[in-house]
């Protein structure tokens, strides 16, 4: 079976344990503790499982499967179907770690593949897009029974596009004031508005 092979990594939220012994080498146990004690004893207790042969360990889905089943059972029940199967069916294509399990997928997975879709993409399409896969997230580990840290929490903060603003050039003003659909109440308006600055609210 091989020997000890446990460890504890310090994260931001606690610990996590990590095992690999035997068949759990390279595709080792894991699992996220508040405290120290906690994850060193679910060590201790894996790998005693594993060398007398009882451990079970709930295969976990690849990202693929994982936006295929949600896909399936969450999408298709909404009317942004079409919307969200296009985002995923591009995410699918795209990511190069979406043959990862679900639990092996990481923080600095994201924000790599992030960081090189913002060199041709806007931050408010990847912002729209990344809800899909934290609700992805949220389902697996609430219905499906994942144990998943949240990896999208300790991703950096993008900052939020600003807003777009855009002065009237003078042919659209000169047909605002004296176009043949405009009353004279609104010309009125508008004249005040833009003599006096005047902004809604």
């Amino acid at each position: 079976q091989g020997g000890t092979m446990g460890s504890i990594l310090k994260t931001k939220t606690g610990y996590r344990a990590i095992v690999r012994i035997g068949k759990y080498r390279k595709n080792p146990i894991q699992k996220c503790f508040k405290k120290h004690r906690d994850a060193k004893l679910f060590i201790r207790n894996q790998e005693s499982l594993i060398i007398n042969g009882k451990c079970v360990i709930r295969k976990y889905s690849t990202l693929e499967e994982a936006f295929q089943k949600y896909l399936t059972s969450v999408s298709s029940k909404k009317k942004t179907f079409y919307y969200e199967q296009k985002i995923i069916d591009k995410f699918i294509r795209e990511l190069p770690f979406v043959n990862k399990s679900l639990n092996l997928v990481t923080t600095s997975d994201f924000s790599e593949y992030r960081d090189k879709y913002l060199q041709k993409h806007k931050v408010s399409t990847w912002v729209r897009n990344l809800v899909i896969v934290k609700h992805l997230w949220k389902v697996a580990q609430l219905e499906w029974g994942y144990e998943l840290k949240n990896i999208f929490h300790f991703a950096r903060k993008l900052p939020k596009p600003q807003p777009r603003f855009r002065r009237l050039n003078e042919n659209e003003l000169t047909l605002l004031l004296k176009g043949n659909h405009t009353s004279q109440i609104m010309r009125n308006i508008i004249t005040i508005a833009l003599e006096t600055g005047l902004r809604r609210g």
